[in-house]
């Protein structure tokens, strides 16, 4: 399988055998009897996750190149983001051999904690201390990291679309855009253009996808953040691009209790500039239909 015509999603997941997870637990030293390496559920679309034991899990990804490569990202990126005094599971082993398996995988300390996303809701009042301290573990991370070894060039560069207007031109030639949402799309742009500096003004180590799946909760507070295989370096506002609107300012808040954001006047404004520029580029993607009733 070379993975380059099957979308990610579509992709199947590797389902390890016996012996191969026995393999790789004896290789590392894991003390886990057989019952207590299983497969576990996961959200995510790029690895297959198997507990081994209550101490680690093992993360192995799909045989498709993008899942290699968010791999190999969050291989160098992990480390990191520890060392810099972020909550996030340690990294424990990166195994690139391909003698038990056809990837390279990892084991990861185990977090005992549930994904903020599966208690979301329309956000009550008491989910706002979790993004508050979300918003503080980010600037720790983006204070702390000055540089990363990465001499195989695996981090992300996260890059900002700057001139909306092929974007904007391609959709109301092909109908995406109507004659009032193309005038109005334009006009928001126009109005926060302004605040959106040249590539490279900021920049600082990111995490790249922080989302609410991305977010461990226990006992309804902040535990943790997971997957690092979109870090890289970008505008420390791309952090918060993929949080719900309605909570930005907490997180916010809670960054700034630590340090202001770079260029912080305008960081409301970027913001709002990457969550429109990602819905517009949103418009073209076929629809997922909905699941099936049970």
């Amino acid at each position: 399988m070379s993975g380059t015509a099957t979308p990610l999603e579509h992709a199947p997941f590797l389902e390890l055998t016996a012996e191969q997870l026995r393999a790789v637990v004896d290789r590392h030293g894991i003390r886990v009897g057989t019952d207590d390496v299983h497969r576990l559920d996961s959200m995510g679309i790029v690895h297959s996750i198997y507990a081994l034991g209550k101490a680690f899990v093992l993360r192995v990804p799909k045989l498709h190149p993008y899942a290699l490569a968010d791999a190999y990202t969050g291989s160098v990126a992990a480390p990191a983001a520890v060392s810099a005094g972020v909550s996030t599971p340690r990294l424990v082993v990166f195994d690139e051999s391909l003698d038990i398996m056809p990837v390279p995988f990892s084991i990861f300390e185990r977090m005992h904690a549930e994904p903020l996303s599966g208690r979301l809701g329309p956000v009550p009042q008491e989910h706002w201390p979790i993004w508050h301290e979300l918003g503080r573990q980010l600037a720790m991370l983006h204070a702390n990291v000055i540089a990363v070894a990465d001499p195989r060039g695996y981090l992300d560069a996260h890059e900002r679309l700057h001139d909306p207007e092929p974007l904007l031109s391609d959709l109301e030639g092909n109908g995406y855009l109507g004659n009032e949402a193309a005038p109005w799309a334009r006009d928001a742009l126009r109005r926060l253009r302004p605040a959106v500096p040249p590539p490279d003004t900021f920049r600082r180590f990111i995490h790249g996808d922080v989302t609410a799946t991305n977010v461990l909760v226990r006992n309804n507070t902040f535990h943790s953040i997971i997957d690092w295989d979109d870090a890289g370096w970008g505008d420390p506002v791309m952090d918060l691009v993929s949080l719900p609107l309605r909570v930005v300012d907490a997180a916010l808040a809670g960054y700034r209790s630590v340090m202001p954001v770079d260029g912080d006047e305008t960081a409301e404004q970027r913001i709002l500039w990457d969550k429109l520029i990602g819905a517009l580029a949103r418009l073209r993607l076929t629809p997922t239909p909905p699941a099936a009733p049970a």
